[in-house]
């Protein structure tokens, strides 16, 4: 009898949980001129797409019933986000998205992973790590605790890259022979800058530190 009000507590706890579902959703890429990505735990992935279906791939890691997510394109505004009054609701996304969209992410928890995206790009995280490859002429970050890479294999002409670091590495790559400005803040930790500073660039890196090194590196193409 124990054995059995085991089993039957076991079987209530897990069904009030989803675990690898997964959603996909399209949208006319063409409509969407901003996305806006709101969630509390949860890898986010975002890459350009040439077509005109934007695509949208939710994956339901850990839900409780308490949790919702909406994915919806309202006013040329693509929304993303979950909410969740206590449960479970660690959620990941993979969106397939237009490459002059502007983007506005916030992670409480997780990973965030951007590949060629040329709109303005905004990102606030408060533990993750954070990849960024070949962006446009405007980032603007801030993380809690975690790494941040940005690789530009071309650099705009003008333009600001200003991160906000609490704890973790910050690294960017730039092409060799790239002219930029830099104002770069640490707490604890090194300052490294191989490009060099030119007074009358366009492009200007603003990145500051509390604890971890920074790193501006160049490579040949």
């Amino acid at each position: 009898m124990i054995n059995k009000i085991i089993i039957i507590n076991i079987l209530i706890i897990f069904s009030s949980f989803v675990f690898g579902e997964q959603i996909t959703q399209k949208f006319d890429a063409e409509k969407i001129k901003k996305i806006n990505i709101n969630t509390s735990k949860g890898k986010v992935v975002l890459s350009s797409v040439t077509d005109k279906i934007s695509l949208v791939i939710t994956d339901k890691i850990k839900v409780s019933k308490e949790c919702q997510i909406i994915v919806e394109l309202q006013d040329n505004v693509l929304n993303a986000k979950t909410q969740s009054r206590g449960g479970d609701c660690e959620v990941n996304f993979n969106i397939a998205v237009p490459a002059n969209v502007k983007l506005d992410v916030n992670i409480g928890s997780g990973d965030l992973e951007i590949s060629y995206v040329h709109g303005n790009i905004h990102f606030k995280i408060g533990k993750g790590d954070v990849v960024i490859n070949n962006p446009g002429h405007k980032v603007n970050g801030k993380i809690g605790s975690g790494t941040i890479k940005i690789n530009y294999k071309m650099l705009p002409e003008k333009g600001v890259l200003d991160i906000s670091s609490g704890r973790g590495e910050t690294s960017v790559t730039l092409p060799e022979g790239s002219k930029i400005t830099s104002n770069l803040k640490v707490g604890l930790g090194s300052i490294q800058n191989e490009i060099g500073e030119f007074e009358n660039a366009s492009f200007k890196i603003n990145i500051k530190s509390g604890w971890g090194d920074i790193k501006i590196t160049k490579i040949k193409l």
